[in-house]
């Protein structure tokens, strides 16, 4: 005989796949005729844009460009000067299960960046690029199964239920920032850039009815030339941010964003009062994903008092809690310097390796610093900062990363670097149930009732009510009936009534 169920099912986004690919790209370029020689690399600047993002079946492809800035001393040792390098790339994601439906949310980083001189005029730079793909397709995921109404008499089930997190919002959306920023005015007057580099943070998420108020915050950094000055200035903007995704009615419990750039901007442009500005234009795609909290209310466990009863259940994980945090680093440390330096200039820096393993934090920090010699020509040095920390709670993913403060001091032959980084961390506890999904009720085999005890009288060990139940052919209220209490504790002397 098959039971039925009252199955209650909800639509969400099913997570199918996840998966973070390399690859190493390889730039050359030559330096421009209006440029003098290089004679030393000092530092790469790059970032990664994407271009597009298409799903087809069994596939999801993404393109994009790397960019990179190679900053040189140039031959004779007297000023700074770049090369612009870029590079096209393809990442190719395969899975039985892709369709044109699919959703993809990719991450895109920039792992390491390795400069040489192939010849005075030209430069090669290799990066590593990773790209983490999340792919979700629409789904119904079930919440709560029972018994009807017209279930047989003398069968029994445990009903169990779990708080889980599900996927109710998968969105995104492209949208443009654009500012324009004045120069500090105690500064040297800007007349080149050479760099940029821009850090996209989500500081918040808010839910007003069926729209999700996404706010967030680009960190700018430039580094320009001035007239008279022989080595780079910087300069950093804060530009806030904020855009509103269409959701739905339901109560959001955590979501997450992730800003990926498509396209930037940069140019010097003069004011009306003749002074020299930053004009900035960035172009973003916004990932979201939003998960609502249910019961989900489920049969662990049946038997039956009347006849042998068959089962089939499934494993099911589901995420009971998912939540973000903070972790700050902060380092103070004596690094080797050399000893001709007159005078620190700048200092450029990028964490290359971040690694989250057995509850801790290793990061590293190259620094690459250009410092004027005591004979006044220009020089640079490289010194790497390893950082490690124990994290104050389990950590499952790296959601940003960021240099809060960086500064460097001289100390005869010695530097003191000082640097604070602040991680955003996500944390998902995960729990899985076994579920029962169908129940067949062999009633050919039907148990004799008159073989059983009426009564059975036992000391009992760590058994519980249900199991006690299970085993003597009761059920959990003719015991809590028979013996006046719901409690259960080792060594009581039950009596427990057989119920047909």
């Amino acid at each position: 005989m098959q039971i039925q169920f009252e199955n209650q099912y909800i639509n969400t986004y099913q997570n199918l796949y996840s998966q973070t690919k390399r690859t190493q790209l390889v730039m050359e370029a030559v330096v421009p005729d209006v440029n003098d020689d290089i004679g030393r690399i000092i530092s790469v600047q790059s970032s990664v844009l994407l271009k597009s993002k298409e799903a087809y079946s069994k596939r999801i492809c993404i393109s994009g460009e790397v960019h990179a800035v190679l900053l040189y001393i140039t031959e004779g040792d007297e000023k700074v000067s770049g090369v612009k390098l870029s590079k096209p790339f393809d990442l190719e994601y395969e899975n039985e299960e892709f369709s044109p439906d699919t959703l993809g949310q990719i991450e895109l980083t920039l792992l390491n960046n390795e400069a040489r001189i192939l010849n005075p005029r030209k430069v090669a730079v290799t990066t590593e690029l990773a790209g983490e793909l999340t792919a979700y397709r629409q789904a119904k995921a079930l919440v709560k199964t029972s018994l009807t109404k017209d279930s047989p008499d003398g069968l029994h089930v445990k009903e169990d239920s779990v708080k889980a997190f599900f996927a109710d919002l998968v969105q995104e959306k492209t949208f443009a920032v654009t500012e324009q920023f004045a120069f500090d005015s105690s500064q040297a007057t800007p007349q080149q850039l050479l760099s940029q580099r821009v850090n996209l943070t989500c500081t918040e998420t808010q839910q007003v009815g069926s729209r999700l108020i996404v706010k967030g915050i680009a960190d700018i950094q430039v580094w320009y030339l001035a007239d008279g000055i022989a080595y780079p200035l910087k300069a950093r903007f804060k530009e806030p941010f904020s855009q509103i995704l269409d959701a739905s009615d339901t109560a959001y419990e955590y979501s997450r964003t992730g800003f990926t750039l498509t396209s930037s901007y940069f140019d010097l442009v003069d004011t009306i009062s003749g002074d020299k500005a930053l004009e900035m234009e960035l172009h973003v795609l916004a990932q979201t994903t939003g998960y609502r909290a249910e019961n989900v209310e489920y049969i662990s466990d049946v038997y039956s008092n009347r006849a042998p009863v068959k089962f089939e259940a499934c494993d099911r994980n589901l995420i009971r809690d998912m939540h973000s945090f903070s972790e700050y680093i902060n380092s103070s440390e004596m690094l080797p310097f050399v000893d001709d330096c007159a005078e620190i200039y700048t200092v450029f820096s990028q964490i290359t390796q971040v690694f989250c393993t057995s509850g801790a934090l290793s990061v590293s920090v190259p620094l690459e610093i250009l410092y004027a010699t005591k004979t006044g020509t220009l020089a640079s040095v490289r010194r790497v900062l390893q950082l490690s920390k124990e994290l104050t709670k389990p950590a499952d993913r790296i959601l940003q990363i960021e240099i809060n403060d960086l500064t460097i001091r001289q100390n005869e032959g010695n530097v003191e670097a000082r640097l604070s980084i602040e991680l955003f961390l996500e944390n998902i506890t995960e729990k899985q149930i076994s579920m029962i999904t169908s129940v067949d009720l062999d009633l050919e085999e039907a148990f004799d009732m008159e073989a059983f005890p009426t009564f059975s009288l036992v000391r009992t060990e760590e058994e519980s009510l249900w199991e006690l139940a299970k085993e003597y052919h009761s059920s959990i209220m003719a015991i809590e009936e028979m013996n006046e209490t719901a409690e259960q504790s080792k060594g009581r002397i039950l009596l427990i009534p057989k119920q047909i």
